[in-house]
């Protein structure tokens, strides 16, 4: 990549050229554009100047209509205002007569809003001796809706009380009968307890009393066919009479066992029985702890309702009732709120009696708000004459002011009719200013990226440098990264799998070899033996080479086979011979000592000449190790070793015995 940068430097001087070349002829064209523009600007200058003149000239003209205009309103309004008041001063005995007549009508209107006020509060007290009725008569009405509605729920309460003792005497009959239920479950659970912890224990003994049957019935056999002179029991010499009664004698004491171990089972026999019964029979009883919570519940709460139903019976017939008569009666006759009946009587007396008229009090009120008028022309009446001479003085003032406002209107519509063709005559030869502008800011802009463009040409050709010294850098890290890539590819090579480790497999192997041959030597009478081969040929014949491998070659009589085609005894002496070869080998290399060694299982593929040669094998390494573990099932093996430990399985666990 920086080759071919560098490969680039006369193309970025030459295009630095030109990038410069552009540069400097934009530039003249931006001054001269700049030089165009200042006087365009200029020349907008004095036609904003000429606008403010004109606008200004424009408001003056306009503020001095409007003074003018409002003087003239104002002159209308004061003529007119001196005709009314002529006008008025020509009415005068009219205008007097209706004042006199609108002042009698507004006393009799203070008449009427007196006895007004008398009757509305007249109205106001009925209404409320009205609402005081209305009120009681309410309160007697929602006494009377709920006496009624408890006497009625008293009358249900008291027909259904022989029905609620009828069944609160049922209810606790069922539960007497459940309670007994719950005594009988409990009985018969605790029965089914006994005779389970009695199944469980007799079920114990007779797996015991098997156990010793079965020890006795090997005696029985073995002592049976034995022909020894001595007791394989006591040690003393055997005679047929002796070996008779040593036999009647385990004979008689399996029957007894039998005769325990068969009573036992018929007895479990009829627990089982038994025990199946019970269970049933709880199952059965055992819904009666809930049904008896149930019955107690519902005891309790007919016992409830029915000293309820008994205790508001009782109370209704005390007091309910009777009260409820009251109210019927009250509201009938409609006898309730005397007082509030008496004090209505009188306001509706006084009432009468008042003989106040609302649509008469309301035509009076009307005839005195026409009649207002009139006096409103009183009083203007009263000072009409000297209101018309201040009139007369006021438009005397306004004449004069009026006809210099005309003259100044007129010589300003002069000047701004000057000033308006003066900014016309200017526009026709301004310039155009946003054209002007908008070359200027093209120009500039181009200019700019001109700019940006020569910089970066220039930067394109400095970098150049820093790139030739770069270059040099990573030709000489290359040269230091290939030679530590050829002495990485040594030590590769050396760590391979044709390298060290094939060296350190290939000292071992010889050693592992020989042990495994002497080990195999002994557990085959000398008739096995293995190799261990590192190479072999590829299938590819062409090839001359040899590829690693790691084969185990196994001979004996029948010739050299692979380890599949051996059988399983075979094959285990071979694995024996080979693991304890490895770790006698590996634990030489260490430096250190194999102190222990475990073979678990593994004799039931050999024969009984295989198990022998086994047992020699371990003999023979056995001063190599302080301790060697054999685990296995083999009877035949036990007189083998010269320490044992036996562990036995029973009814009531494993056993352990150290012989």
């Amino acid at each position: 990549e920086i080759n071919e940068e560098l490969s680039q430097e006369s193309s970025r001087l030459q295009r630095l050229q030109e990038q410069r070349a552009r540069l400097a002829e934009v530039e003249s064209l931006r001054q001269a554009q700049e030089t165009i523009l200042n006087q365009a600007r200029g020349l907008q200058q004095s036609l904003a100047a000429q606008r403010r003149l004109t606008e200004n000239l424009g408001n003056a003209l306009e503020k001095t209509r409007r003074n003018w205009n409002d003087r003239q309103k104002q002159m209308t309004a004061k003529e007119a205002e001196y005709n009314a008041q002529a006008e008025l001063l020509a009415r005068a005995p009219e205008v007097e007569s209706r004042y006199r007549a609108w002042e009698q009508t507004r006393a009799d209107l203070a008449g009427w809003e007196e006895r007004a006020q008398t009757f509305y509060r007249l109205e106001q007290r009925r209404e409320a001796h009205n609402n005081a009725i209305r009120t009681e008569g309410a309160l007697l009405q929602q006494e009377q809706a709920s006496l009624r509605a408890q006497a009625a729920q008293a009358e249900k309460l008291h027909q259904d009380l022989p029905n609620l003792q009828a069944q609160h005497l049922q209810a606790k009959n069922s539960l007497a009968e459940a309670e007994e239920q719950i005594r009988q479950r409990s009985a018969h659970q605790e029965t089914l307890t006994q005779e389970r912890e009695r199944h469980t224990w007799l079920d114990a003994e007779n797996r015991q009393l098997k156990t010793v049957m079965d020890e006795l019935k090997q005696r029985i056999d073995a002592f049976s066919a034995l022909d020894a002179a001595v007791c394989p029991l006591c040690g003393q010499p055997l005679s047929e009479a002796h070996r008779e009664t040593t036999l009647e004698d385990l004979q008689t004491q399996g029957k007894t066992m039998g005769d325990q171990w068969r009573n036992n089972r018929a007895e479990m026999d009829s627990l089982a029985s038994r025990i199946k019964e019970l269970e049933a029979q709880i199952k059965q009883l055992a819904p009666a702890e809930q049904e008896r919570l149930r019955l107690a519940a519902l005891a309790s709460s007919l016992a409830e309702r029915s000293e309820t139903a008994s205790k508001a019976w009782a109370e209704w017939l005390a007091g309910g009732a009777k009260r409820l008569r009251e109210v019927e009666s009250l509201l009938e006759a409609e006898s309730y709120a005397a007082e509030a009946r008496s004090s209505l009587s009188e306001t509706l007396a006084e009432l009468t009696q008042l003989g106040y008229l609302p649509a008469a009090h309301e035509a009076m009120r009307q005839e005195e708000r026409q009649g207002r008028v009139a006096e409103q022309e009183w009083h203007t009446l009263q000072k009409s004459e000297e209101t018309r001479k201040g009139l007369q003085t006021l438009l005397d003032t306004l004449r004069p002011e009026q006809a210099r406002l005309q003259a100044e209107m007129d010589e300003q519509e002069s000047a701004y009719a000057s000033a308006v063709a003066d900014l016309q005559a200017l526009e026709s030869q301004a310039p155009n200013l946003q054209e002007a502008e908008r070359a200027f800011l093209d120009l500039k802009e181009r200019e700019n990226r001109l700019h940006q463009e020569v910089g970066m040409a220039q930067q394109l050709v400095q970098v150049l440098e820093s790139r030739r010294g770069q270059k040099k850098g990573y030709e000489a890290e290359r040269e230091e990264m290939a030679r530590q890539v050829g002495q990485y590819q040594k030590l590769e090579r050396a760590f391979g799998k044709d390298g060290v480790p094939a060296l350190l497999i290939e000292q071992a192997l010889p050693q592992i070899e020989e042990r495994a041959n002497e080990l195999l030597d002994n557990l085959s009478n000398g008739a096995m033996s293995v190799r261990f081969v590192t190479q072999a040929e590829y299938k590819d014949k062409k090839r001359e080479d040899l590829k690693e491998t790691l084969d185990i070659r196994i001979s004996d009589p029948a010739g050299t086979r692979d380890y599949e085609m051996f059988s399983g005894g075979e094959a285990f002496r071979v694995n024996f011979a080979i693991r304890l070869a490895l770790s006698e080998v590996l634990a030489r290399r260490t430096g250190a000592r194999l102190q222990t060694l475990v073979i678990d299982e593994g004799f039931g593929s050999q024969d009984a000449e295989g198990v022998q040669r086994l047992v020699e094998a371990i003999n023979t390494v056995r001063r190599d190790f302080a301790k060697i573990l054999v685990i296995t099932h083999l009877d035949t093996l036990k007189d083998a070793f010269p320490n044992r430990i036996e562990v036995e399985k029973t009814p009531l666990g494993s056993r352990v015995q150290v012989i």
